[in-house]
Parts: C-alpha cells; sequence; structure tokens
C-alpha cells in the first residue's frame, strides 16, 4: 500500500508511453469534493477548463454535480460541448476566422446556454456601436470641430512637422522664438454631449 509520500508513483511505469499525461483521478475526484464542500454547493462553482484542458477531468466534475463551465478558447469549448455541458462561458470575443468556428460550435451544440447569450450579447453590443459612430460622423458637426482643432497640421510648421520634416529640437527652437501659444478649450463637455444624443 502506497504512503500519502509515494501516492504519486506509477506501479507499472514500463507500460507508460512517454511523454504521457497522467490524471491521477483519485486525487482529481478529492480536489473536486474539497473545493465543493468549500464554498458549500457545486451549482455555485464555474471552474475555468484551461487549468486541464481535457475530457476526462471534465467528466469527473460533471459527475459531483458541476454544471457550469469556463473556458479561453474554442478549443476548450468544442471539448465542452463533446463532454456536453449545458452551461459555457466564453471569456473572450471571437474574431476573424475564430468567429466561424463559434457560428458552427453553437450550431453543432445548441444546448451551450451561456456561450450563446454572451456572445450573440456582445456582438449586438459591437453592431450598435458602430451605427453610433456612423451616426456621429455623418449626422453631428464632430469632423467639423475636429478639422478646426487640428488646423495647425493643415500648413506652416505643423504640416512640416506633420511630414516628418522638424525634430522635437527644432520644435523647441519655435517655440522659444515665438512664445506660449494661445490655450484654446478641447471641449470635452461638448462632445461628450454630442455623443450621449446619439447613444
Amino acid at each position: 500500500m502506497k504512503s500519502e509520500n509515494t501516492w504519486y508513483e506509477i506501479e507499472n511505469i514500463e507500460d507508460v508511453d512517454s511523454p504521457a499525461l497522467l490524471i491521477y483521478s483519485d486525487r482529481v475526484k478529492h480536489n473536486i469534493d474539497l473545493a465543493i464542500s468549500m464554498i458549500g454547493n457545486a451549482s455555485r462553482l464555474r471552474p475555468h477548463v484551461k487549468t486541464h484542458k481535457a475530457k476526462e477531468p471534465t467528466l469527473l466534475m460533471m459527475k459531483a454535480g458541476i454544471t457550469k463551465f469556463k473556458c479561453a478558447t474554442i478549443a476548450e469549448a468544442e471539448m465542452l460541448g463533446m463532454c456536453n455541458a449545458a452551461d459555457v462561458l466564453l471569456a473572450y470575443q471571437p474574431l476573424g476566422p475564430k468567429l466561424n468556428r463559434f457560428i458552427a460550435l453553437i450550431k453543432k451544440y445548441p444546448d451551450l446556454v451561456d456561450l450563446f447569450y454572451a456572445h450573440i450579447g456582445g456582438m449586438d453590443m459591437f453592431a450598435r456601436a458602430l451605427i453610433t459612430a456612423d451616426n456621429i460622423l455623418n449626422n453631428s458637426d464632430y469632423k467639423k470641430f475636429r478639422q478646426e482643432r487640428y488646423a495647425s497640421f493643415d500648413g506652416g510648421k505643423g504640416k512640416e512637422f506633420e511630414a516628418g520634416n522638424l525634430t522635437l529640437q527644432d520644435l523647441r527652437s519655435f517655440a522659444i522664438e515665438n512664445g506660449e501659444p494661445a490655450i484654446i478649450s478641447g471641449r470635452q463637455e461638448y462632445l461628450e454631449n454630442v455623443i450621449n444624443r446619439f447613444i
């Protein structure tokens, strides 16, 4: 019988290929039971599967009554789908090619409740933000304000600097010769109100 200090030793080491992922199921079960006992109820737990990325530990957690999971990648979400996990939260917004994989995942595993709502809601918010930005650009005087605000870059030293024809030393010399520029309000409160009108 193994002691507490030798639990990790493998009895049939000659039969294990290398490299290999070893899961000590008794230890995993103990840790799962310990986590549940500390929190009081399995329904309050949402473990992150990035720590193991494997079906076996996930199935052990589900057997212990854990039904909610969190993941960081589409691959991890796919693994949870294969385990028939009912409640999955994807921690990052899928972009580019990952968005297509995400949509395919939803179609394949339509019962992944939180995965669906969290990211469809996120995409809706992005869409609303783009519509709002388009309205601000096309239906307010923001563009006119921006052009007036940075008009100093349309000619003189500002234009030369923007084109890369002046150094910071050149600008320092210019400032010493011409003194402090006139202070013009950035009109931050006005611009905030412009944005608020379109939200």
